[in-house]
């Protein structure tokens, strides 16, 4: 399974994007892929079981892929880091 989603976020920082299933996390803007700043996941865990860093412009259109889950839903969080 796998989706796309429209994000705009209100401020310039790092961001982590957290989600309970293993899948695969991009952001593409302005045509590329971003590179992540930081990673880490846990097998067996689902709370979250994956979290990747990237640092992201403000007031900006990105596109977040999620992709290669096994189940049709996923939960998903986004938060700025600390």
């Amino acid at each position: 399974f796998a989706g796309i989603l429209a994000l705009r976020l209100p401020a310039p920082g790092q961001y982590r994007i957290s989600v309970d299933l293993p899948l695969w996390i991009d952001v593409v803007g302005a045509g590329a892929f971003l590179k992540p700043v930081d990673y880490e996941g846990s097998h067996g865990c689902e709370a979250p079981r994956k979290i990747v860093q990237f640092a992201l412009a403000g007031g900006r259109d990105w596109t977040l892929q999620l992709s290669g889950a096994h189940r049709v839903s996923v939960r998903l969080a986004i938060t700025p880091a600390q």
